[in-house]
């Protein structure tokens, strides 16, 4: 069969978007062996470099409705398409019953945001419990952090005996260069061995690296899993990275790039898993790893796995299960 995913994604300055949508249909795809999968993508910059063996189509940064509408209907029909996925920020609920109307259709989405008109609605949101509802439209919905998308190497997470680092990423695009101002404040403050992985659409920060015997800095790594499993603390922004730290039962601290990913520290923080640290903000960034480096020296620490890991292999099981229909 033939897939679609339509998604957006890069390096766009106060947009909220990063590479977290792309990554997270990249995972999709993986787990969606033996079909033909396009990539249908708003470029705002950056992307090209983390495709592999898929085919790709560009699309322009903040396309109109319609346009965006016909192209997409367009694509469909040049390529004998048989499902869209969409996962993007603030889907048009326009599009999606557009698409509807011609295509077997998935919508992946974040947060409390299930009113969609599709065929099959995917929302891996921690403060949903694991459950599969209908919502208003009698669409069928998979709630909960057990349906998040990950990659395929956590389902099997295996953490090495007493590791000794702290592990800093924060996503494939570091908008508000929160690596480079909690490095600095870090190698004032504690002499725990850190190790930071940046994304392919952060600028390297080799500076750091070389004034600190303690500090280890990746541009890039093909294997989180196996990076994590090697932490014994981690320190991440409010996105796919915060389920990844979950499924190793790895206890992490949570800097919000934005508003939407605050909602998500919170609710990890009720949980036990993470501390919420808030929103990055220079003036207060002592503040912020001085509360931190005392709740990883604390016994309030809850070292439990709340992922499993498998929600690609299951979302990928449903979306055969409609191709098969």
């Amino acid at each position: 069969m033939h897939i679609l995913f339509r998604t957006a994604g890069g390096r766009a300055k106060n947009r909220e978007l990063g590479m977290g949508h792309v990554y997270r249909c990249l995972n999709l795809a993986k787990n969606l062996k033996n079909h033909k999968k396009y990539f249908l993508i708003e470029d705002y910059g950056g992307i090209k470099d983390i495709f592999e063996n898929y085919t790709v189509k560009k699309l322009e940064p903040d396309i109109e409705l319609e346009i965006d509408i016909k192209k997409t209907l367009d694509f469909i029909k040049k390529n004998k398409i048989d499902l869209v996925v969409i996962d993007k920020f603030k889907v048009n609920k326009q599009f999606v019953k557009k698409i509807k109307k011609v295509i077997k259709t998935v919508i992946i989405t974040d947060l409390k945001n299930i009113d969609y008109d599709a065929d099959l609605l995917i929302n891996g949101f921690i403060g949903y419990k694991n459950k599969i509802i209908r919502n208003k439209h009698g669409t069928r919905c998979f709630l909960g952090a057990n349906f998040q998308i990950l990659n395929k190497k956590f389902k099997n997470s295996v953490k090495i005996k007493n590791p000794n680092k702290l592990l800093l990423t924060f996503g494939g695009f570091d908008e508000k260069n929160i690596a480079k101002t909690i490095l600095k404040e870090l190698q004032k403050s504690t002499n725990i061995k850190i190790k930071l992985i940046l994304g392919p659409s952060t600028k390297m920060l080799k500076k750091y690296e070389q004034e600190n015997e303690n500090i280890e800095i990746v541009q890039f790594t093909s294997n989180m899993q196996k990076e994590m499993s090697k932490a014994k603390f981690g320190l991440c922004s409010g996105g796919l990275t915060t389920y990844e730290f979950s499924t190793m039962g790895i206890p992490f601290g949570i800097i919000c790039q934005n508003q939407h990913q605050l909602i998500t520290a919170k609710q990890w923080q009720k949980k036990k898993n993470a501390i919420n640290l808030g929103i990055i903000d220079e003036r207060s960034i002592k503040v912020m790893v001085k509360k931190y480096l005392k709740w990883i020296n604390s016994k309030k620490i809850t070292k439990r796995k709340i992922v499993d890991g498998k929600g690609g292999q299951r979302v990928a099981h449903e979306i055969c299960k409609i191709l098969k229909q």
